[in-house]
């Protein structure tokens, strides 16, 4: 009935623009971006009866957990046209893109959804958060300028990549950004987007990424992307920066994790949360995902699952997790004292929900010993990121 295309004809993309865009509601002059953001190459199209009735984008980038960097799919972009909603088609695109990434060895995949459920009948559970916060610029109260800040004029990731890893390594969640991704942050065809380093030009210690936003031409509200400070001293000079636009700005708005750290710095954490967003996660290949993310480094022990996948069926069955000095290997078999649906593999994955929460919801379930045993090995910050896509 339906047909899975793994390349965007050049004399389809007009219907293709027409048909996400208007499932998506986004402009048409945003194409552009879109197209060079993702890719040509990186689309996807599905057929009913030979014509194009919708498509996806599928940005091939890393996600880092315990430390590595997990090789992953961005899905993006799903949609399919209206009178084929409810039909079907929606399933039948993601279940397509599913088999093709788990043929080309992609171990997990990651959205944002417009709705859980159809995603949820796919395989993808909640595994992270993207949080907005939001504060005036008379709470920070600090002002240290020890460190020197300097403007970046160019658009390239390279004074950013490095401290955006080391960040990466320290948390869960965050991106390794395609070219694409970077462009999103670093750029916009339709306003300025102003770049800083903070502390020595060639070795940062920190950085911000903003816009400046208002209704009318002032207040002004500073609109980060980005930003980190790797340093105590980094942090510092990061709220002083921002806070020295409070002639002509009242607030910021940035996003981090759920429980900020940086908010450890200022005078004040009167905040509020603009916006919340929960991204989930699909386990695509379950040994692969496993042996390619990292671990707790003090951590060893053998955890053994029975895994349920009714979309990726190659994925069901027993498998044995052994942990030790920061790594996974798997193996088939074992006794399955934990089991669980690819969904609740995911979370847990993730770090987002513990073992016992998840047992809660019923999403897994397992000996008390197989649960503390899984709630050490898959131990470690909140997952979060900055971005969506």
């Amino acid at each position: 009935m339906f047909e899975y295309q793994r390349a965007l004809p050049v004399e389809e993309e007009t219907r293709f623009r027409d048909v996400l865009f208007q499932t998506l509601n986004i402009p048409h002059d945003r194409w552009d971006d879109v197209r060079e953001n993702i890719g040509r190459d990186n689309m996807r199209v599905l057929r009913h009866d030979g014509r194009l009735i919708g498509g996806m984008g599928l940005h091939p980038a890393g996600q880092w957990f315990g430390g590595r960097c997990v090789p992953c799919c961005c899905v993006t972009l799903v949609g399919i046209s209206p009178e084929f909603r409810r039909k079907g088609a929606a399933r039948a695109l993601m279940t397509s893109s599913l088999q093709e990434l788990r043929q080309s060895g992609t171990p997990i995949a990651t959205l944002y959804a417009s709705t859980q459920a159809l995603y949820r009948a796919v395989g993808f559970e909640q595994a992270g958060t993207r949080n907005q916060h939001e504060l005036p610029m008379s709470m920070i109260g600090i002002e240290d300028r020890t460190l020197d800040v300097h403007e970046v004029s160019a658009t390239s990731p390279e004074p950013f990549r490095n401290l955006c890893e080391q960040r990466a390594r320290r948390t869960n969640g965050n991106l390794e950004r395609t070219a694409g991704l970077w462009n999103r942050v670093l750029t916009d065809s339709k306003q300025p987007v102003h770049r800083y380093l903070i502390g020595d030009r060639e070795q940062p210690e920190g950085f911000v990424v903003f816009t400046q936003e208002s209704e009318q031409r002032f207040p002004l509200t500073l609109s980060v992307r980005d930003m980190w400070g790797a340093t105590p001293a980094a942090g510092r000079r990061l709220w002083t920066f921002l806070a020295d636009h409070a002639s002509v700005g009242e607030r910021v708005r940035w996003f981090g994790p759920a429980n900020e750290p940086l908010l450890g710095l200022t005078a004040e954490c009167k905040f509020t949360d603009v916006q919340i967003l929960r991204w989930m996660v699909r386990i695509v290949d379950v040994q692969g995902a496993l042996e390619q993310r990292g671990y707790p480094p003090a951590v060893s022990g053998e955890l053994h699952l029975q895994v349920a996948d009714d979309v990726l069926p190659e994925n069901a069955g027993r498998y044995v997790l052994e942990v030790a000095d920061g790594q996974g290997t798997v193996r088939e078999g074992g006794r399955g004292e934990l089991s669980c649906h690819v969904r609740g593999l995911a979370t847990l994955y993730a770090g987002f929900f513990s073992p016992q929460t998840l047992l809660e919801l019923g999403w897994i379930e397992g000996s008390p010993e197989a649960l503390q045993t899984a709630a050490a090995i898959f131990s470690g910050p909140e997952p979060w990121m900055p971005e969506i896509f």
